[in-house]
């Protein structure tokens, strides 16, 4: 009789934790129900991401392209500033020369007249 009482006890006790357990798992279900995304939801989801992405990075590429273009203009307007400076400078250095040259010839020529 107290072995079965005692068999009695133990198998209450299994019983007790498995429902216990059983208890557990319906309220992790319950949470896993309450925060996840059905998956068809979770497909279209992911699809409109990922076309959102796709037109982000066409609009990054058309920007990117846009800025190397304007890279390309500034250093092409950069090399005719240059140029543009090396020749007002050979023209002042001539203008210097060529007013030289005329007030030699002035002198010369005052010089003669006098």
């Amino acid at each position: 009789v107290i072995f079965g009482l005692h068999l009695l006890d133990s198998q209450a006790a299994r019983n007790q934790q498995e429902l216990q357990r059983a208890q557990e798992l319906q309220q992790e279900l319950a949470h896993l129900q309450a925060t996840s995304v059905p998956l068809a939801e979770h497909s279209q989801i992911k699809e409109r991401l990922e076309e959102e992405v796709a037109i982000l990075q066409a609009g990054w590429r058309e920007k990117e392209e846009e800025n190397q273009t304007r890279k390309e203009e500034v250093s092409r307007l950069h090399s005719d500033l240059q140029s543009t400076k090396q020749a007002l400078s050979k023209l002042e250095k001539r203008e210097v020369v060529e007013a030289s040259e005329h007030k030699r010839m002035r002198s010369r020529l005052e010089g003669q007249v006098s």
